[in-house]
């Protein structure tokens, strides 16, 4: 559901929460504890949503943030991208992007990169070495490449060696004329 407000979508802030209520049982002598997750600006956004798709004699609403899941950071719209440090999102201007996850947060890699670059992500994530995470997700500048090369066992340093091939390859078919 997207809500609207003066014409304008809002998603900046948006976050994940579980809202919580009540409803009277059928025999009208207690009340049934009901839970949905909800989007929101804010707890009061959240609750107001929530509000908008249950009954009507719904009461005693409560919006508790979800920031993670056994571990996983939870990232909704605007925030894809950014952890803790409020890092921005980082474009995708490589021939290869890999998303690093760690059990507390996940960091995006454009490739080729720099060994400055790989330091600065190996340090934001807290890592001495890549070895410790995971490769949660790969995409190539061009798509049939995944289909081509097996990615089940790759690792940061490979795939970046990977894309600096890439690059080598586009640019020696852009001088010999035959990429655009």
């Amino acid at each position: 559901m997207i809500h609207e407000n003066r014409g304008q979508i809002e998603t900046h802030g948006m976050k994940l929460y579980s809202v919580t209520y009540s409803t009277w049982n059928g025999s009208f002598s207690g009340l049934n504890r009901h839970s949905i997750l909800a989007v929101g600006n804010g707890a009061e956004d959240a609750i107001q949503r929530t509000k908008e798709m249950v009954e009507r004699d719904a009461r005693d609403f409560r919006a508790e943030e979800i920031s993670d899941v056994m571990g996983f950071r939870i990232y909704t719209g605007a925030s894809i991208g950014q952890d803790r440090m409020d890092t921005p999102v980082e474009r995708f201007t490589g021939a290869v992007r890999l998303t690093i996850v760690t059990a507390k947060q996940s960091c995006p890699l454009a490739l080729p990169a720099s060994d400055e670059r790989l330091e600065q992500v190996r340090s934001q994530l807290g890592l001495e070495d890549f070895a410790e995470a995971a490769i949660d997700d790969i995409q190539f500048s061009t798509s049939c490449l995944a289909e081509l090369i097996p990615l089940d066992a790759i690792t940061v340093e490979e795939a970046n060696k990977l894309a600096q091939c890439i690059v080598g390859w586009q640019k020696q078919g852009e001088r010999d004329g035959k990429i655009k």
